[in-house]
């Protein structure tokens, strides 16, 4: 999950569900978004992030309806 966003800078967390428990790994965006993507799990970004990075979902889902 895309975690935090500061000055301009991307963070990331690894989550991994092992065993009943959820453990977070600290990692660079670039290298969680392509582990999410080679194993075919969704990506998540926390609310705050979209907020500070100017996203609406509002907005996506719109563009995602016309396509």
């Amino acid at each position: 999950k895309i975690s935090d966003l500061m000055n301009y800078t991307f963070y990331a967390k690894i989550v991994l569900n092992v065993e009943e428990e959820q453990i977070e790994i600290d990692a660079r965006p670039s290298d969680a978004l392509a582990l999410a993507v080679r194993v075919e799990v969704p990506i998540y970004a926390e609310e705050s992030v979209l907020e500070k990075a100017g996203i609406s979902l509002e907005k996506v889902e719109e563009a995602e309806k016309k396509n």
